[in-house]
C-alpha cells in the first residue's frame, strides 16, 4: 500500500513529465508508491495551469513573482544543506 510522502514540485514536475513523455501511470505510481490518483490529480493541476497561463489569465506579474519565490526557496534549501552537512560534521546533530 502506497505510504503518504509530500512530494517536492520539483519531483511531481518529473512524474509530470514521464507521463506526459508515455510512461505509463501505473508503472510510475508503483515505483515512487504512490497512487495512480495522486498523480492524475498532479497532472489535472498542471493542465489546469498551464492552461490559465496560456489564456492570459494568470498575469505575468504573478508568475515572476511566483519564479521569484521558487528561487528564493532553492537557495534557502541549500543554505540548510549546508548547515547540516556543518552541523554533522561538527557533531551537534
Amino acid at each position: 500500500m502506497p505510504t503518504v510522502k509530500h512530494y517536492p514540485a520539483s519531483e511531481r514536475s518529473k512524474i509530470i513529465a514521464a507521463v506526459k513523455r508515455g510512461v505509463s501511470v501505473t508503472t510510475l505510481a508503483e515505483k515512487h508508491g504512490i497512487t495512480r490518483a495522486s498523480i492524475h490529480g498532479w497532472l489535472r493541476d498542471h493542465d489546469e495551469w498551464q492552461r490559465l497561463k496560456r489564456s492570459g489569465q494568470i498575469p505575468p506579474a504573478i508568475s515572476r513573482h511566483l519564479a521569484a519565490i521558487k528561487a528564493e526557496n532553492r537557495a534557502l534549501q541549500t543554505r540548510v544543506a549546508q548547515l547540516e552537512a556543518q552541523s554533522d560534521a561538527m557533531g551537534m546533530i
